[in-house]
């Protein structure tokens, strides 16, 4: 069996909060399941708690799965130990939402964390990679009923070498058809690949077949880069110029979008053009050597959910999540009782 001793406390002191050694849960009636811990897991958790009591915070803490390859359904026991221990815990009551481990309409008895029957999972998968995650029609379902807000999402995934990862993505639907997900603290080379995945799951009329379409289409890392230029620019205001009143830059399209005394507008100039005016001691004369009249300019819009700006008339993708609502749900709690080694909070 896989070992959990990847957690180190002592390289994850953000989040520090207030008064975290005197945070303990209610006792009440509990529900009666019981995770089985695979070995090496009591380490594990018993350094996830001493931080969490310290801190009152710990991170998303993704590591080898202890459920082997995403594409078995066997090892469900595992898959969901992972999912719980390696989840992001925090007492101050800020903690992101993670969907429930018993997220499911008939609500039957089984092996989730409250005795009912347990999230239903679904792998996709192509040549490039294969993930096991709660199914899409879950989790839109779940983001639907919670207001679009942000929230976590457990996932295995493997590439085509072997070693799957657990851990979790933070999701949030920004708007009709259009996710952002984050793959939380997972190394850089499966990051950006399981993140782009999950969206690509996410976003599809056909969430089997996501997968393969993008390989099909080119991959995961080809979409990865069309969905960053789609974000389009954030503006930083410019101190120094009353002419160039604020300046943005799409690494993704190549566009700088500069606010011409209150008026914005588009150009596609290289980097090393887009810098030099905009750290030149007389910006409007640096803009008028080297960009006015030289390069044709094009209309913006500005994403009245976001801010940022992109050309008018091309596909917009919101970056960013949600800031965490405070919203504890019951799963969170029992997720932090199980950290604890409290009794387990009954469903009100």
């Amino acid at each position: 069996m896989v070992s959990m001793s990847t957690f180190d406390a002592s390289k994850h002191p953000r989040g520090q909060v207030t008064n975290a050694g005197q945070f303990r849960l209610k006792e009440n009636d509990a529900p009666t399941a019981q995770l089985t811990l695979p070995p090496g897991a009591e380490g594990f958790l018993a350094r996830k708690r001493e931080a969490l009591l310290a801190r009152g915070f710990v991170p998303a803490t993704p590591g080898p799965s202890t459920a082997g390859t995403p594409l078995s359904a066997k090892g469900i026991e595992n898959w969901w130990v992972d999912a719980i221990v390696r989840s992001e815990v925090r007492t101050d009551g800020m903690a992101y939402p993670v969907i429930p481990d018993d997220y499911t309409p008939s609500g039957g008895v089984g092996r989730a964390l409250s005795g009912r029957r347990r999230t239903y999972r679904k792998v996709y998968q192509s040549g490039e990679l294969s993930v096991r995650m709660p199914s899409v029609s879950a989790i839109r379902r779940f983001s639907a009923e919670n207001d679009n807000e942000t929230f976590d999402v457990p996932v295995s995934a493997e590439g085509p070498a072997g070693n799957p990862i657990s851990g979790h993505v933070r999701v949030t639907q920004t708007s009709p058809g259009r996710w952002v997900v984050t793959a939380i603290n997972m190394p850089p080379a499966a990051q950006s690949k399981v993140a782009e995945a999950v969206n690509a799951i996410l976003e599809a009329r056909r969430p089997t077949y996501a997968l393969a379409e993008i390989e099909h289409a080119g991959g995961l890392l080809a979409r990865a880069k069309e969905r960053r230029a789609a974000a389009g620019a954030s503006l930083v205001k410019n101190e120094t110029s009353a002419w160039i009143r604020a300046t943005g830059y799409n690494d993704e399209t190549g566009e700088a979008i500069l606010n011409l005394q209150g008026r914005h507008y588009g150009y596609e100039v290289p980097r090393g053009v887009y810098d030099y005016v905009t750290t030149a001691s007389s910006p409007g004369a640096a803009y008028n050597a080297l960009i006015k009249g030289r390069y044709e300019s094009h209309a913006v819009d500005e994403c009245s959910n976001c801010g940022r700006w992109y050309r008018q008339g091309s596909v917009h993708a919101c970056p960013d999540h949600r800031a965490p609502t405070g919203n504890v749900t019951l799963h969170s709690r029992r997720i932090q009782a199980f950290v604890l080694g409290e009794p387990l909070p009954a469903r009100v």
